[in-house]
C-alpha cells in the first residue's frame, strides 16, 4: 500500500470553537458524510457528518446536530495519511497530538477531496505565517494518479 503523509505544525494556540453542525455548515471549506472506525472493539465504521472551516475540523452525527461527538481538531496539528485499508483505495487516517482517526469515503475522489482541503488548510496556515510554501510536486502526482489522470513533472 502506497501512503504519503502531510505533517503540518500549529503556528498559534488558540482557543477551539465547538458550535452546531448547521451554523459550522455555512460557508465551510468542505463538509459531508465520512465513516470513522471506532476507536474501541468490535472497530466498527461509524457514519458521521464531518466540517472543515477554517483552520479546524469538526464531527458530528448528523448536520442538524447542536454539538460535535469530539473536541474540533486543529488542522495545522494534524498529520494525513492515505491508507489502503486491504485494498480499499476510499480509507485516509488523520493522526492528532493524542488521538488517530481512520476514516473511510464514498469514492477515492471524495477521499482526495478531504485530503486536498485538509492539506491546503494546513498548507496556508504555514503560509500566511512562514512565507511562500512550495507546492508539493509528489503530492500533486499521486493526487492525478489515484484520479486515474496522468500528470506532467
Amino acid at each position: 500500500a502506497e501512503t504519503l503523509c502531510f505533517k503540518f505544525q500549529s503556528m498559534a494556540e488558540e482557543d477551539t470553537p465547538n458550535p452546531s453542525a448547521e451554523y459550522l455548515g455555512r460557508e465551510a471549506t468542505h463538509a459531508g458524510w465520512l465513516h470513522k472506525k471506532a476507536s474501541t472493539f468490535p472497530f466498527k465504521w461509524q457514519k458521521r457528518w464531518w466540517i472543515l472551516k477554517g483552520e479546524y475540523l469538526f464531527y458530528f452525527h448528523g448536520p442538524s446536530d447542536e454539538k460535535p461527538r469530539g473536541p474540533a481538531l486543529n488542522v495545522p496539528e494534524l498529520t494525513v495519511e492515505y491508507d489502503d485499508e486491504g485494498g480499499d483505495k476510499c480509507c485516509f487516517t488523520l493522526i492528532s497530538e493524542d488521538k488517530i482517526f481512520k476514516l473511510k469515503a464514498d469514492s477515492p475522489e471524495e477521499v482526495t477531496n478531504w485530503i486536498s482541503g485538509i492539506s491546503k488548510k494546513s498548507a496556508q496556515a504555514v503560509s500566511e505565517e512562514h512565507g511562500y510554501v512550495r507546492p508539493n510536486k509528489r503530492a500533486s502526482s499521486f493526487f492525478a494518479n489515484r484520479l486515474g489522470k496522468t500528470s506532467k513533472s
